[in-house]
């Protein structure tokens, strides 16, 4: 049996549509913050990954679709966008013109257990602000995704979580604390958080199972080991925040996947879709263009948001079909194939209804605005029934006239 690989779709009809709608409506905010579009390959060389994220980071070491070609070049299918920016502006010379703000769309791939809201093939919104180590530029990123939120209808949906992690001096202090105090909590921690201690601890504060969360509970705050540059950076970061009207709630315990994060991370959360709570997350990484060329020291701040996700939040208020009109012909196709034409060339989005059962034409006609129907009497008289299908009301129109008493019909309709 023929079927897609598990963990991917078909995008098609309604569910196209949407993801066309989400796609326009947050260029077309992104474009107004001065967002320029880019877009990276599919496919890059593994290292730029394993170099950023960190060989210790769950993407790296179990979800990446990860291979061989034909010269023994190991090669990855893109699991997220920014590393692949920050290659794409070292390799393509754009370093000298910061700052510089970056937007991107797309297909990412990550080898998961797929569920609802997540899939091996997945597509992001991802933003990039590159040039600016200053807090007014996290909190006009923050900004403007709220206006995202507000545009796509889904504030009440989610809410903004806000943390800080510090920068490296503060981190590395911070873990030095929380590793000492898992070790004496080991017995109530699972399997997945003992692993993690050693390798990257912040990564427990992450973790989703109740064992985890009971034990840390009473854990030491980065706050507490917080040097005065990021405890300034932080508190300047919400003043702001609250000066602009940005609702957050301050979560002591969010933190990053990636290593090339520092200070600022925070999240857009959903309660509406189950184990995929986060819809947006993001944070500021000063250090990504370091690790992947030391020649480089550009601070910057970026997100990403998962388009699948925003697509069960966002309400489709789309009709049941592309079409305005059908046209049905019952045998008489040449002449409805004029009329559609006539239609189209006036910018309305017509179906040709060719079955040969009247019944099959109606149900498939239901979904649109306008109905046509052209049979022997109509050919007859020169006169098309045309049907409102929202209000039922019927009328026989002289057939040259159906196109454009169609199209200020419409006119009126979305004045």
């Amino acid at each position: 049996m023929l079927q897609n690989v598990r963990g991917t779709r078909d995008l098609i009809g309604l569910d196209l549509v949407l993801y066309k709608k989400i796609l326009q409506m947050v260029s077309d905010i992104s474009l107004c913050y001065s967002y320029s579009e880019i877009s990276t390959p599919i496919l890059e060389y593994s290292s730029i990954f394993q170099k950023t994220l960190g060989e210790t980071s769950d993407i790296v070491s179990k979800e990446t679709y990860t291979f061989d070609d034909r010269e023994k070049r190991s090669l990855i299918l893109r699991p997220e966008f920014t590393a692949a920016i920050a290659r794409a502006v070292i390799s393509g010379g754009m370093t000298q013109n910061m700052p510089l703000k970056l937007f991107s769309h797309g297909p990412l791939f990550r080898h998961e257990r797929p569920q609802r809201g997540r899939y091996r093939e997945f597509h992001q919104l991802n933003f990039e602000f590159l040039g600016e180590d200053s807090p007014f530029a996290d909190a006009e990123l923050l900004y403007m995704l709220q206006k995202i939120v507000e545009a796509l209808g889904i504030k009440e949906a989610v809410s903004l979580q806000i943390n800080t992690i510090g920068d490296f001096e503060s981190r590395e202090a911070y873990k030095s604390a929380l590793i000492k105090y898992l070790h004496d909590k080991k017995n109530s921690l699972s399997k997945e958080s003992l692993a993690k201690i050693e390798k990257n601890v912040l990564r427990v504060l992450d973790s989703k199972s109740e064992e985890d969360i009971e034990a840390l509970k009473c854990a030491p705050s980065i706050m507490d080991y917080l040097n005065k540059r990021s405890k300034e950076f932080y508190v300047q970061l919400l003043d702001i925040l609250d000066s602009l009207g940005v609702r957050y709630f301050q979560n002591n315990k969010l933190v990053r996947g990636m290593d090339y994060y520092n200070d600022t991370v925070f999240e857009f959360t959903t309660e509406l879709l189950g184990a995929q709570s986060t819809v947006i997350a993001g944070g500021r990484y000063d250090n990504l263009f370091k690790m992947m060329d030391s020649k480089f020291n550009i601070p910057a701040v970026g997100a990403a948001a998962g388009i699948e996700r925003l697509m069960e939040l966002v309400d489709n208020h789309e009709e049941n079909s592309d079409s305005l009109v059908s046209v049905i012909t019952l045998s008489q196709e040449m002449e409805g194939l004029k009329l559609a034409i006539l239609l189209r060339g006036l910018g309305i989005k017509t179906d040709m209804l060719y079955f040969a059962s009247l019944k099959k034409c109606i149900k498939r006609a239901s979904k649109t605005r306008f109905t046509v129907i052209i049979g022997e009497d109509e050919i007859r008289s020169m006169k098309y029934k045309v049907k409102d299908m929202g209000s039922g009301e019927e009328v026989f129109i002289e057939c040259h006239r159906v196109p454009n008493y169609i199209f200020e019909k419409l006119r009126l309709l979305n004045s």
